[in-house]
């Protein structure tokens, strides 16, 4: 297996794989004899198992709406997960990368024979490559607008896939998802495979020749999260994401976007997402996979910029419970706020930030907290332009859900982790989501483990 040492490598490795997989018959070589396209849309990511067919309708889905005009154009850049019992692809073999536009009449059925194995030599994670990707799409794919359509597994904030991978030191034992796995590169006594955090992200971006999408697409589970979106909203004008773990595993939701932009070339940006968003065939299909596990979940679309104004009413929020906690009669009051808020999943130290500020504000009726709550629901109504949403969980009743926040009691905050020395709390406060908003602050006085939470996903 080749190995490669630097991006201009990797980026040789484009191009060659550009040239392999063009198994279109459309004979033109790239954009740029043709003009600038209105947008190019790329889809990233790695998924693995059984959820390699999910991506392969996906891509035949959204084959199927582009337009012949290049008006639109997709770049799919897909890493093929291990091979096993789960796996599920058809298009290529485990192991391979698929990195190739995708045309009206790209013929997905000859793929498999067209591309490199690479395996570990490629790191999906890694913000350098990432960085090649994006600039692969704005140097061949030339567009006004761009769009990145994130595919893969997540888990919102995690203190130990969150914790920098330059600190771990030789304890590495763990790690899970938090934006996306690779799992052909793993580390440590046990195997884990390894994770891309939302920093490495938006440092990709941030790297590359495309420093601000038009929107970030994040088609995997728990990323509507405040520490999490904190890193990433500044590189893009809008985001979708969903708070919950996602049940829907194709993407009809990308395919309609696609769909609507290349058919409709005078519609604004924002309208079109809406319409996709509202689109009877899209919801009925996107609902429809919650409904036999009786689980919440939903899906977003948000005005990026204004996520800026959930961090100072979040720091409030943080320091008036500091104060309050240190007063023996009204502890009680926000430790019962704490057990009734809503849970994102079982296992996951989410909760609704809004509901929190509700339950708060209900449980202690501090005029402080009753402000905080209400300043939390105007912003998020004026940040929320449209939304999926399905409400099968039993008592776990929330009117509209909004993005969560990582809660957990003192002693777990400054517990220990599995891989490093480190405490939680040493991962926890070098997000840029406590250092503006001082959360953790909270964390750290905060006495009480919420218990018997209404919980929106069942995820044992």
């Amino acid at each position: 297996m080749v190995r490669f040492i630097s991006p201009f490598l990797r980026m040789a490795l484009f191009l060659v794989l550009f040239a392999l997989v063009a198994c279109s018959d459309d004979s033109s070589s790239s954009a740029s004899s043709e003009g600038v396209a209105r947008y190019t849309v790329i889809i990233y990511g790695q998924n693995g198992g059984s959820m390699e067919r999910s991506i392969e309708a996906t891509m035949k889905d959204v084959r199927d709406v582009i337009g012949d005009e290049k008006d639109v154009r997709v770049l799919v850049v897909y890493k093929y997960g291990l091979d096993g019992k789960d796996f599920d692809g058809t298009m290529a073999y485990p192991g391979q990368l698929l990195f190739f536009e995708l045309t009206r009449n790209t013929d997905l059925s000859s793929m498999k024979d067209s591309v490199a194995i690479v395996k570990d030599s490629i790191k999906f994670y890694d913000p350098d490559y990432l960085a090649s990707v994006i600039n692969y799409a704005h140097d061949s794919l030339p567009a006004q607008e761009y769009l990145f359509f994130l595919e893969a597994h997540g888990e919102g904030f995690s203190f130990e896939s969150d914790y920098p991978k330059s600190k771990r030191g030789s304890l590495a034992k763990q790690a899970v998802k938090s934006v996306m796995e690779d799992e052909w590169v793993t580390y440590g006594e046990y195997g884990y495979n390894e994770s891309m955090t939302m920093e490495e992200f938006a440092t990709g971006i941030k790297k590359s020749k495309i420093p601000h999408f038009k929107a970030i697409l994040f088609h995997n589970c728990l990323m509507g999260n405040l520490e999490s979106m904190q890193e990433i909203y500044p590189y893009a004008d809008y985001v979708m994401v969903s708070e919950h773990s996602l049940m829907t595993s194709r993407g009809e939701l990308m395919t309609e976007i696609v769909d609507i932009l290349t058919h409709d070339e005078d519609g604004k940006f924002e309208d079109i997402v809406k319409g996709a968003f509202e689109n009877r065939d899209v919801q009925v299909a996107w609902k429809t996979e919650y409904l036999p596990g009786e689980q919440n979940g939903d899906f977003q679309f948000l005005k990026a910029e204004k996520l800026a104004n959930l961090t100072p009413i979040v720091k409030r929020l943080s320091s008036r419970l500091v104060t309050l906690y240190a007063d023996e009669k009204v502890r009680p009051s926000i430790d019962v706020a704490a057990d009734k808020c809503y849970r994102v999943a079982n296992i996951y130290y989410l909760y609704d930030i809004r509901d929190y500020a509700r339950k708060l504000a209900e449980e202690t009726k501090d005029d402080s907290l009753v402000k905080i709550s209400a300043d939390l629901d105007n912003a998020f109504d004026s940040m929320t332009l449209a939304r999926m949403e399905a409400h099968f969980a039993k008592d776990a009743p929330l009117d509209h859900f909004s993005l969560s926040v990582v809660l957990v009691d003192s002693a777990t905050y400054n517990s220990g982790m599995s891989f490093t020395k480190a405490k939680k709390r040493d991962s926890y406060e070098l997000t840029t989501f406590h250092k503006e908003s001082g959360w953790g602050n909270w964390l750290n006085v905060n006495a009480h483990a919420p218990k018997g939470n209404p919980t929106g996903q069942d995820l044992l």
